[in-house]
């Protein structure tokens, strides 16, 4: 009798420290659940951090680029008011594109204090996004604007946007001069 009594004590202890085990293992599973989760999560949102990062140095560059041509533009219009020339077209497209580049640098601030705390990279992702999206329509009116400012600038473009008005009167006179040349 004493020793199915021993085998049936060894019995529940073992049923015991096998539960314990169970539960010790899935606490342990757990914990690494959730250091795994913290760390997935740390590592997206440094790289958003990154990412943006590069992004603000990108559109800093891009406004630097915009700001020297309008520079360089405003220098151009000097030269043409100094010749007598009528420049006030230029200078109502460079207007436009510095307010669009001021609109850009205060989008650019915003950029910088975007809060990328979230624990889904999808949503930080999004909000660069949206704030990178808006501000790369600033900068695309600003150098559409000056595109606008350098073609007024040019000799005879202003008064009749590129159109030639001679193209009829040659076109005749080059038929008429090679009709005459076959037929001698």
């Amino acid at each position: 009798g004493s020793v199915e009594a021993q085998t049936r004590f060894n019995a529940s202890t073992t049923k015991a420290s096998s539960t314990e085990r169970r539960e010790e293992m899935k606490d342990n599973i757990a914990e690494r659940r959730a250091s795994s989760t913290e760390k997935r999560i740390e590592l997206q949102q440094s790289i958003a951090k990154r990412m943006a990062g590069h992004a603000a140095q990108m559109f800093g560059a891009m406004i630097e680029r915009l700001e020297k041509l309008s520079e360089r533009i405003q220098s151009r219009i000097d030269k043409v008011k100094a010749g007598g020339g009528v420049t006030t077209e230029s200078e109502r497209f460079l207007a436009d594109a510095k307010i669009d580049i001021e609109q850009a640098k205060v989008s650019l601030r915003a950029f910088g204090s975007i809060d990328l705390s979230a624990d889904k990279l999808r949503d930080n992702f999004t909000k660069i996004r949206e704030v990178g999206a808006e501000i790369k329509a600033h900068l695309r009116e600003a150098h559409q604007s000056l595109v606008k400012a350098i073609r007024a600038l040019k000799p005879g473009r202003s008064t009749n946007n590129g159109n030639a008005t001679s193209t009829k009167a040659t076109t005749t006179v080059s038929a008429t001069t090679t009709a005459s040349t076959t037929t001698q």
